[in-house]
């Protein structure tokens, strides 16, 4: 549905239509208010940072609370909502399917699929950094395919959404002069904390999703959908001039942006 011609922003004709035209439907999140339900549900992931001060994490609670009630107060009528081209979708929901198998209680089956529809925003900010990334490096002229599969891992390291990871120590260490004692919480940045092969210097373990103990169930999902959308906007868009960037400020644990103004450049054949 993107313009050939002319200018559009990136978040809002690119990332934002994931919500609507992926995750809603497959999730089954049809709000009685979806503008405040998106609002809130976007910036949700902050409550994921320990170090958040007391007022803002009781803030989130309540703004989380607040979702439920709006998709508890919901219609289940999904008719003329969802729009796919064609990629094909479940049936059911997953709220749709939760309820009938019954894992959870009724409240509990509505917070998880709100849990889920707000874990989708990194994924949202992620991909639109990722083409931004792509014309900017690549003088506005979009990957090969066989381009984009070899420099996957590294754009996905300099695209990740989130700024930071945070872990707690197991034992005291002194690390570049600085001692961290046992059970200390240290917050790593995310496109700083990369181990490289010791063969070809490429990425061995990059951070992005965690790494050890905690792994984040949704990382292989998230880079399928990716390794799709990417290069489908690339084979539309041979060459793209990236003329506008606004950083979301507000948000200040992801690497994210209000607005990515691009504009089609015709290249004759």
């Amino acid at each position: 549905d993107l313009p050939l011609l002319g200018s559009f922003d990136l978040v809002a004709n690119v990332g934002l239509p994931i919500f609507d035209r992926i995750a809603r439907p497959l999730l089954g999140v049809f709000p009685s208010n979806k503008k405040d339900f998106d609002r809130i549900a976007t910036v949700l992931q902050r409550m994921v940072e320990p170090m958040l001060p007391l007022k803002q994490r009781l803030q989130s609670e309540s703004d989380f609370k607040y979702l439920i009630k709006m998709l508890e107060a919901a219609t289940t009528e999904a008719a003329g909502q969802t729009n796919t081209g064609d990629r094909k979708l479940p049936t059911k929901s997953l709220l749709e399917q939760v309820q009938i198998d019954k894992p959870f209680d009724q409240l509990t089956c509505y917070a998880f699929v709100t849990a889920m529809y707000a874990a989708m925003a990194p994924l949202v900010q992620t991909t639109v950094n990722m083409l931004a990334l792509i014309y900017s490096e690549n003088n506005g002229k979009a990957l090969t395919v066989a381009q984009f599969e070899d420099q996957f891992d590294f754009l996905f390291h300099l695209s990740t959404a989130p700024r930071y990871i945070h872990r707690i120590s197991k034992k005291k260490i002194l690390l570049e002069g600085l001692e961290i004692n046992e059970g200390m919480t240290v917050l790593i940045d995310i496109q700083q904390a990369v181990i490289k092969s010791e063969v070809n210097n490429k990425i061995a373990k990059q951070l992005d999703f965690g790494f050890g103990t905690h792994f984040c169930v949704g990382a292989m999902l998230s880079k399928r959908i990716l390794k799709e959308l990417v290069p489908m906007f690339m084979a539309r868009f041979t060459h793209l001039n990236v003329l506008h960037k606004v950083a979301d400020d507000e948000l200040n644990i992801a690497y994210a942006y209000k607005q990515i103004l691009v504009s089609p450049v015709n290249v004759p054949h």
